[in-house]
């Protein structure tokens, strides 16, 4: 099946990847799941129907900074006389500070025997990319979390040569490429000088 390669850069004082596996703790991964790349290219243009962006592979380019920020929740968790009344709940997380990611994927059609649409979305998200348009400004992980910087990469990033282990990262989110249903699965990953593959995922 034909596929065609896209990426970016994209940058953030803050960034926050939610780890499932640390429950009420609130910890975040140290680089963004394949759901979370997908969402940032999804943030610069989408087709509803007859291709999606997979996201494939993800450099860190920012030493790794962790800080506790408190923010106001309004989720579906939080104590039942804050729902009731409307409010919200503060809530300590565990975030990354100063990030820098480069992104790739490439664009997947929905039906292997048509690839016009996938060849027409890799084309349209390199066009706006290079024009600094987008569906939505990108945001990292959290929708406050807003970019500072999408588009091409620059010449001056550096990739941070680091190498660590994930026993258990989210490998899928959705049980389908497009308006799927919350079904997630997790895997081993390895963060290897500083790039980690992402899983290969068949729906």
């Amino acid at each position: 099946m034909k596929t065609y390669p896209v990426q970016m850069e994209i940058a953030g004082p803050f960034a926050y990847f939610g780890d499932p596996a640390s429950g009420a703790a609130f910890q975040t991964y140290l680089v963004p799941p394949s759901s979370a790349t997908e969402g940032m290219f999804r943030a610069i243009v989408f087709l509803r129907d007859g291709a999606y962006i997979r996201a494939t592979r993800v450099e860190l380019c920012s030493p790794l900074r962790l800080v506790n920020i408190v923010t106001n929740y309004r989720g579906p968790y939080r104590k039942t006389a804050l729902i009731s009344q409307g409010n919200s709940q503060q809530m300590a997380q565990m975030c990354l500070q100063d990030v820098c990611y480069r992104l790739y994927g490439e664009a997947v059609p929905t039906t292997p025997d048509n690839v016009g649409p996938a060849h027409y979305l890799a084309e349209l998200f390199n066009r706006r990319l290079k024009r600094g348009q987008c569906a939505y400004v990108p945001h990292l992980g959290l929708s406050q979390f807003k970019a500072s910087y999408f588009g091409a990469f620059r010449e001056d990033t550096q990739v941070n040569p680091i190498s660590l282990k994930f026993e258990s990262f989210l490998a899928r989110l959705y049980d389908r490429p497009l308006f799927g249903n919350v079904s997630p699965e997790f895997a081993p990953a390895q963060l290897v000088n500083g790039g980690l593959h992402y899983a290969s995922t068949s729906f």
